[in-house]
C-alpha cells in the first residue's frame, strides 16, 4: 500500500494564463511539476476547473486545482491520503456542484486472494477474485470523503465500516463504492441530505455517471467474470459484458490458458458507455508457473443493448491503458507495448469512429495512464519526463 506524507510539504508552482482553448488536435504545456509524480486522478468540472492528486517519488502528495485559467497548489487536510493504492480505481469525482476526494481506505483481507491461486495450473484465470468476495476484510484506516468548498479541501464524512474505493457525483449526489467488514459490496449513496445504503452483485473498481445513469465496471462476486452494469435511479442492468469477450481458461497441459482484464470505462455526454482492456494468451503450463505469451486490446461500445467491438486499425501490438471519447464519435486513448510484443511505446492514440487510429504529436514526455474529457470540449492528459510531470491540454 502507497503510504503518504502530509500535504503541507507541497511545493505551489503557478504557471501564468492560458488561452483557454488550443488550436484543435494540439497538446499544450498547462502545468509543469518539478520531479515526478504518480498521478492517481484528474478530474475536469463545469467552468474549466480541474482537480489533480498524486503522490510525489519522494512520498510528498501532489494536489491541484485549476481554476480555468491556472493552477495552483491545493493542500489536502492533515491525514488524508487520497493517492491511488496498487490497483486501485480513481480517487476523484466532480460535477456541476463541484468536486470530491476520496481518501482510500487502507484494508487487507483476512484470507488473502491470491492463496487461492498459489498453483497457477491448478487454479483457473477467476479463483483470485472469487476468493476476495468470499473473505472479510480488516480496516486499517478508515477511508475518508473530502468536499472541495470555498476554494480548499474540507472533510464530509469518515466511513468507519465500510472500505470506500471509489466514488462519483452527480449534482449534489455522491456515490460510493466499497466492501464491508464481512466482504460484501456495497453502494453508499447521499441523495436529499442522507446516507442510503445498498448491496451490489458486484465489486466495483470503477464508476461513472451521466444524466440519470450510474455505469460500474468491476468482477462478479459469485463467478468472478467481468461485468458493466448500469444503475438507473432505482435498480441494477447487468449489460451482458461477458457475451462480447472470451471466457477466461485456466492453462493445461495440452491446452493454452486465456484471461481477460478491463482496463478502463468511459461514458459520451450523450451517455453511451465503452470499456477497454486486453486478452492475454498463456502459453502451456510447464508445471512450475505459465508464463504470459500475448496480449491483444479490445475496445467495445454499449450500442442498442450490445456490445460491440470498436475496430483497432493501427493499435496492432499496444494496450489501452485509459480511453476517453473524443467528441466526434472517436476515441484518445493512452497505449503502450503490450504484453509479449516488441518495442517500447507509449502514446496518446486518437481512434477515428471508423477505427482507423494514428499517434498523436505532443509537446514532452511519455504518457502516464490519466486521460480526461473536459466538459464542453477538450482534454486533458498527464506525460512524464525526467525531471518534470506535465499536465497537457488540447
Amino acid at each position: 500500500m502507497i503510504r503518504s506524507a502530509t500535504a503541507g510539504l507541497l511545493t505551489a508552482v503557478l504557471l501564468a494564463p492560458q488561452p483557454a482553448a488550443a488550436a484543435a488536435g494540439a497538446w499544450k504545456v498547462k502545468l509543469r511539476i518539478p520531479g515526478q509524480v504518480l498521478v492517481s486522478d484528474l478530474v475536469a468540472g463545469s467552468g474549466g476547473s480541474a482537480w489533480l492528486v498524486g503522490d510525489r517519488t519522494d512520498g510528498r502528495q501532489a494536489s491541484y486545482f485549476f481554476d480555468g485559467r491556472r493552477w495552483r497548489s491545493a493542500p489536502l487536510p492533515e491525514g488524508a491520503h487520497v493517492a491511488g493504492l496498487p490497483g486501485m480505481p480513481p480517487s476523484l469525482a466532480a460535477s456541476s456542484a463541484g468536486a470530491w476526494a476520496l481518501s482510500q481506505a487502507d484494508y487487507r483481507y483476512e484470507d488473502e486472494p491470491g492463496d487461492a491461486q498459489a498453483d497457477p495450473c491448478a487454479a483457473d484465470p477467476a479463483a483470485g477474485r472469487r476468493a476476495a468476495a468470499d473473505s472479510g476484510i480488516e480496516i486499517k484506516r478508515p477511508a475518508k470523503l473530502l468536499r472541495w468548498k470555498n476554494g480548499r479541501w474540507v472533510g464530509a464524512r469518515t466511513f468507519k465500516d465500510v472500505a470506500v474505493q471509489t466514488i462519483a457525483a452527480r449534482g449534489e449526489e455522491v456515490f460510493a463504492f466499497g466492501l464491508t467488514r464481512a466482504g460484501k459490496s456495497v453502494m453508499l449513496r447521499f441523495s436529499g441530505g442522507r446516507w442510503r445504503t445498498a448491496r451490489l452483485p458486484l465489486h466495483v473498481w470503477e464508476a461513472r455517471v451521466t444524466g440519470r445513469n450510474v455505469w460500474v465496471q468491476g468482477f462478479g462476486l459469485k463467478d468472478g467474470s467481468q461485468q458493466v452494469r448500469r444503475f438507473d435511479g432505482v435498480k441494477w442492468h447487468d449489460t451482458r459484458l461477458g457475451r462480447a469477450l472470451p471466457a477466461d481458461l485456466q492453462p493445461t497441459g495440452n491446452r493454452p490458458g486465456r484471461s481477460t482484464m478491463v482496463t478502463s470505462m468511459a461514458v459520451s455526454n450523450g451517455g453511451r458507455a465503452s470499456v477497454s482492456g486486453y486478452i492475454t494468451r498463456d502459453r502451456l503450463c510447464p508445471g512450475d508457473e505459465t508464463e504470459f505469451a500475448r496480449a491483444e486490446p479490445f475496445l467495445l461500445r454499449f450500442k442498442n443493448g450490445t456490445w460491440r467491438k470498436v475496430p483497432l486499425k493501427g493499435m496492432k501490438g499496444l494496450q489501452i491503458n485509459e480511453h476517453v471519447p473524443d467528441g466526434r464519435g472517436g476515441f484518445y486513448a493512452v497505449a503502450d507495448t503490450a504484453f509479449g510484443h516488441d518495442g517500447d511505446v507509449s502514446a496518446i492514440m486518437r481512434g477515428t469512429s471508423g477505427g482507423a487510429w494514428t499517434r498523436e504529436k505532443l509537446p514532452q514526455g511519455r504518457p502516464i495512464g490519466t486521460l480526461t474529457a473536459i466538459p464542453g470540449g477538450g482534454h486533458w492528459a498527464v506525460t512524464l519526463t525526467g525531471g518534470s510531470t506535465l499536465v497537457l491540454r488540447r
